[in-house]
């Protein structure tokens, strides 16, 4: 922006008066109407795209606003001191001081006009108090069940507003949860007082066999009807490898054994695993099969089933 602004207000053609409602709606207007995107090659539209955005980042903050109506432009200079400029007012400054290596084009719209709605254009988590964050980019970020367990890294390419793409290498940590936002901390919007951060939603796929409840790693674990019988052992995936594990003889189905410590890690103390036995049934239609599971449980094939009671 060139020249010196002599009224914030006209900028976004709002009176003094105005509430904070009608500043944030005359803003969405006018970033709709301005932006780059909508005016390619356009100089002008860009120039008071710039102006627009630099006037609401001022009024939208109540101490800066209240300075401004005291004491005009001189208050956007770095180190105001309203002490002394109380008996001497009069000056100004560019208004662009401080904004003149910010280049708002660099925001995609729809973003913009969100982060109206989060702390206004330089709000959302982690702004600063007096403004100049730049925005908030949200993405989500899918991994396997796995992966969640051990941590991985993923590099992601996003295509900047303003053209070129960038590329972010993200380290997603083990014991992560479905659902869970990760934040990449400076990787968002620029601002003037730094930029925006990057949140990425964590999204897992299921697995077919394990699942976790808090930090505890469920397994189904399915095994023959001699096995049940006799016993076995068998090896089972924890998050720290394969532990041996020992079914002991006469173990029903839908019987828990568990291995301690060797669940998810994810704060003080690991949880345990915990595997759900199920046991397979030979395929039906062999009589001779039948005969020997009834002799096993002393069962003919004229006897009625225990009746359920409550």
């Amino acid at each position: 922006m060139h020249g010196r602004v002599k009224d914030l207000y006209a900028e976004l053609g709002v009176s003094k008066q105005a509430s904070t409602d009608d500043l944030k709606k005359a803003y969405r207007a006018l970033v709709k109407e301005l932006h780059p995107d909508r005016n390619p090659d356009n100089p002008q539209a860009e120039e008071r795209f710039k102006s627009v955005s630099a006037a609401y980042a001022v009024l939208k903050d109540p101490q800066k606003r209240s300075m401004y109506d005291q004491f005009g432009e001189a208050a956007l200079q770095d180190g105001f001191d309203p002490n002394y400029a109380r008996p001497q007012r009069g000056g100004g400054s560019k208004f662009n001081q401080g904004f003149q290596s910010f280049n708002f084009g660099d925001f995609n719209l729809e973003d913009l006009l969100r982060s109206a709605d989060l702390q206004d254009m330089f709000g959302g988590a982690g702004a600063s108090s007096s403004g100049g964050v730049g925005v908030d980019f949200r993405s989500t970020i899918s991994i396997t069940f796995v992966e969640s367990l051990r941590g991985t890294e993923r590099e992601l390419t996003f295509s900047e507003p303003g053209g070129g793409d960038r590329t972010v290498r993200v380290r997603i940590p083990k014991g992560v949860r479905d659902g869970e936002t990760i934040r990449l901390r400076g990787q968002g919007g620029p601002g003037p007082a730094g930029a925006g951060d990057l949140l990425l939603k964590v999204a897992v796929a299921p697995h077919p066999n394990y699942w976790r409840e808090q930090n505890d790693l469920h397994v189904r674990a399915t095994i023959s009807l001699i096995e049940a019988y006799e016993g076995t052992s068998f090896a089972v995936d924890t998050v720290s490898g394969a532990v041996r594990l020992k079914v002991p003889p006469g173990s029903q189905p839908g019987s828990k054994l568990r291995i301690p410590g060797k669940g998810i890690a994810r704060g003080k103390a690991p949880g345990d695993v915990i595997v759900h036995v199920q046991v397979q049934l030979p395929p039906p239609g062999d009589p001779e099969v039948a005969d020997h599971l009834r002799a096993a449980s002393g069962q003919d094939s004229t006897q009625p089933a225990s009746p359920v009671r409550l």
